[in-house]
């Protein structure tokens, strides 16, 4: 078979216009930079695809109930389409069709115990998890790390994983700053600010970062904690935390921006934090340094595998100590110069052409 004969359906469901997520934003940075017109976006009626609707082919379902489209309708339209390979951006797939399965696993924080409470309740999606695994041509992942995770509790072939890093969009970079005006207006903010960019789930740590902002107040009185994340049920602890801290006019939560504005938000931080205890590539801390920022983050295999020595390193588990090391860089010019210095060379490993085409090659099986 040609390879243009070859017809490639992709779960695109998480394109969705007022939410960002690291599976987004793989999917995005991978639409974005390919164009092959045997590919089929599969989508249900919460999917904003705009962007692509000229450029793919696109299979619809008008049903937002995610385990019925899982297991039922993606099937239906493999079946239906005689599609030959099903791409998923996660670790969700639809088993009972004839198309080559090729599913991704970005991380297994789920499995981590002292991450989860009540890994009880997740038996019966482990127990699919393996069988997908076990029925799926190949695995991509985003870094070794991930890889040596997914090894490791899942006993499968090292072959049959492939790791291909994130790339970088090419809308984060340095801008004017003049646009510094544009960002103030848009959303009254005040300067200077902390940034934190991802989700507010638990293993992202925001609870150690709020105690080491709360530290900084004594020394850094004008400093604001910008927290761009999604309020979800996560939010009422972390709200308490604020309260109980008298921190509600210090900390200004956004629950989405676009891309275009968070280019801002990160070139104008005097500071972006990424104090994650788990995390399988991380992309804010490459976004946040594209953009000229300087960056302090967890000490965790992951992160140092991705990011090197472009950023300064603490222990997540200790709120003192992250609030020291962003006092360090808060005071240190030269420090901050360094950094940014370094981080010019690690960005280059992380061209988005380059992460497009090299996942489109293993989608094929070239």
């Amino acid at each position: 078979m040609q390879k243009e004969d070859i017809k490639i359906a992709i779960d695109a469901r998480e394109l969705k216009k007022d939410l960002t997520t690291g599976i987004k934003r793989f999917l995005k940075n991978f639409l974005d930079n390919i164009r092959e017109k045997n590919i089929y976006l599969c989508i249900d009626k919460n999917t904003y695809i705009d962007d692509y609707k000229d450029k793919f082919n696109i299979l619809k379902i008008n049903t937002g109930f995610t385990f019925y489209y899982d297991f039922f309708c993606l099937n239906n339209l493999i079946k239906k389409n005689d599609i030959d390979i099903f791409f998923s951006p996660y670790y969700k797939a639809p088993l009972f069709n004839k198309a080559r399965r090729i599913i991704t696993i970005h991380d297994l924080h789920f499995l981590n115990p002292s991450l989860r409470k009540g890994l009880n309740r997740i038996k019966p999606f482990i127990s699919y998890l393996k069988v997908l695994i076990k029925n799926s041509y190949k695995i991509i992942t985003v870094s070794e790390f991930s890889k040596s995770q997914i090894i490791k509790n899942f006993s499968i072939d090292k072959d049959k994983i492939k790791v291909i890093y994130n790339g970088i969009s090419n809308i984060f970079r340095k801008v004017p700053e003049d646009y510094k005006v544009k960002l103030k207006e848009k959303y009254s903010i005040d300067f200077p600010y902390i940034l934190y960019v991802g989700n507010i789930l638990p293993h992202k740590n925001l609870a150690g970062l709020i105690l080491a902002f709360n530290i900084l107040q004594e020394k850094y009185k004008d400093y604001k904690l910008i927290i761009i994340a999604k309020r979800d049920k996560n939010f009422f602890t972390l709200s308490n935390l604020i309260k109980k801290l008298n921190l509600e006019k210090k900390i200004i939560f956004f629950d989405f921006v676009f891309d275009n504005d968070l280019v801002l938000f990160y070139n104008f931080s005097n500071i972006f934090v990424f104090p994650s205890f788990y995390e399988g590539f991380g992309l804010p801390p490459l976004e946040a340094i594209s953009c000229g920022a300087t960056v302090a983050c967890s000490y965790i295999e992951p992160l140092r595998e991705i990011l090197n020595n472009s950023v300064i390193y603490f222990d997540p588990y200790s709120f003192k100590d992250i609030a020291e090391k962003i006092d360090l860089v808060l005071s240190d010019d030269k420090l901050m110069i360094d950094l940014r210095k370094r981080a010019q060379e690690v960005i280059k490993r992380y061209k988005v052409d380059i992460f497009a085409n090299s996942l489109l090659k293993e989608i094929y099986g070239i």
